[in-house]
């Protein structure tokens, strides 16, 4: 939604929903395939997977928080 409200032209607007729904489709995807994943990978295999997963939805969350952080000293213009 923030991608979308700062789209200036009606390219870019185009670019930002393209980009969502290749997300929505890749995201299907993976989810279609997620027993065959689990089983390619183990029991030990998914435990690394959801450290790592773990660790970026911890780094992405840290980054909004700098951000919000940011935006409150120094709001756009």
């Amino acid at each position: 939604m923030v991608l979308a409200l700062g789209a200036k032209s009606v390219a870019a607007t185009v670019t930002v929903y393209a980009s969502i729904v290749l997300t929505a489709v890749i995201t299907y995807l993976v989810l279609a395939a997620a027993s065959m994943v689990e089983r390619r990978l183990g029991q030990t295999g998914m435990r690394i997977l959801t450290r790592l997963m773990g660790l970026v939805l911890c780094a992405i969350a840290v980054q909004f928080i700098i951000d919000g952080i940011k935006l409150s000293f120094h709001p756009m213009d």
